[in-house]
């Protein structure tokens, strides 16, 4: 079940964001943004947002608690576990 949310999750994000890279080669701990990960900009975070909600009914409202949301694939997989 982990597997399959975070597989979809990466899907949504590759399509939604247009990312050059495959579901498969984003780690389920990659940080979204920074050098270090993904490196998306704050015009890729509100896509990704509206892409989790329509995707999976995740309402991310601003402030600390989208930061923490929006860490990384597990992260995210974690808060639209909590809406079940």
């Amino acid at each position: 079940m982990s597997d399959d949310l975070h597989a979809r999750i990466k899907t949504v994000m590759v399509e939604e964001l247009m990312l050059q890279v495959q579901p498969e080669a984003i780690g389920d701990a990659t940080p979204i943004f920074g050098p270090d990960g993904l490196g998306l900009d704050s015009v890729d975070v509100l896509q990704l947002v509206i892409a989790l909600e329509k995707n999976f009914g995740l309402k991310i409202t601003e402030g600390d608690a989208a930061k923490e949301i929006l860490k990384n694939v597990s992260t995210i997989a974690d808060a639209i576990r909590a809406l079940a």
